[in-house]
């Protein structure tokens, strides 16, 4: 674990953007009056000999209406993640804020089991059927700093809104990572260590927290071990001149590019009921059978030779 000390004493905050992929244990509900915005609990695995897991607080705005019981129950999530910040609105919880290491927004979630009974980490017992330990993945792009070639760290310092904060003033959300580079039989030339104050694109694992210094519990710094590095050079200058988008224009010869389906002539309605295809059956007649009779949509039955019928199921696609 590297050292807690940070060599610049003014880090610049820039602006990026950070999101965050793993299997979550959330819990504990709580409303926000006349929204549909809930906050939510959240765990996640760490794995570190200092630190095994992270508590954090996240907002989801609950369009599909998901039901949240108050026992914690194993979730994918795509999520932003920040810093915690004692001024944040995590709504009044039975747990003290300095439990919480990170807020952020959940923009995609996926119920993957709920236990049966309420899982106590104070307890040895485990009722998930999935293993929650797997470290969460994180996709970082912003400005590069205190870059270190021969520790191959560097540290990315970004800014963010995030709702938890929007309430307050002068209060910004705050991503501190360090972002360690390891060693590897594919660095052969050495590892890759951007330049100072350029932009890159990064993702890696959360391995490892830095606490602030004389505490054990509250967090100054994320550790991402980089799996995979792009850079992107300097900030580009500024250029107020608009690009014609040359797709949407008329074509004057037809583009020979080929498609699966045609987009311009569909029809947006959603509210339409879905048809049911309806498998049609050999008549005798051309009398209109009575509703009762339709026949419904499923496997067709084939005559053979002599006039009788097989299950479809038994004949290959």
């Amino acid at each position: 674990m590297p050292s807690s000390s940070v060599t610049d004493s003014t880090p610049v905050h820039d602006a990026g953007m950070i999101s965050l992929t793993a299997i979550a244990a959330l819990g504990n509900p709580r409303a926000i009056p006349k929204s549909k915005t809930i906050v939510l609990d959240a765990q996640i695995y760490i794995g570190s000999s200092s630190c095994e897991s992270l508590l954090g607080a996240l907002r989801y705005f609950n369009a599909r209406d998901l039901h949240f019981s108050e026992s914690a129950g194993l979730y994918l999530i795509n999520t932003t993640i920040f810093r915690m910040e004692i001024t944040a609105d995590i709504v009044p919880t039975t747990l003290p804020a300095d439990d919480y290491s990170f807020i952020g927004d959940i923009n995609w979630i996926v119920p993957l089991n709920v236990p049966q009974d309420f899982y106590d980490a104070n307890e040895t017992g485990n009722t998930f059927s999935i293993d929650p330990c797997q470290r969460a993945l994180v996709h970082v792009s912003g400005i590069a700093t205190n870059c270190q070639k021969d520790q191959g760290s560097f540290d990315v310092d970004l800014e963010h809104y995030v709702s938890a904060l929007k309430d307050t003033k002068h209060v910004k959300a705050f991503a501190p990572l360090t972002c360690v580079i390891p060693d590897s039989p594919r660095y052969k030339n050495g590892k890759p260590v951007p330049y100072n104050r350029r932009y890159i694109s990064a993702c890696g694992f959360l391995t490892d927290v830095i606490f602030k210094p004389s505490s054990d519990v509250i967090v100054d710094r994320f550790q991402i071990t980089v799996d995979d590095i792009t850079f992107m050079g300097q900030p580009p200058q500024i250029n107020n001149s608009i690009h014609a988008n040359t797709l949407d224009a008329p074509a004057k010869t037809p583009r020979n590019s080929r498609n699966l389906i045609s987009y311009r002539h569909q029809s947006h309605t959603t509210n339409a009921p879905p048809i049911t295809p309806v498998t049609p059956m050999p008549t005798q007649t051309t009398a209109k059978r009575p509703l009762a009779d339709a026949p419904i949509a499923g496997p067709v039955a084939k005559r053979t030779r002599r006039g009788a019928e097989t299950n479809n199921s038994s004949i290959e696609a």
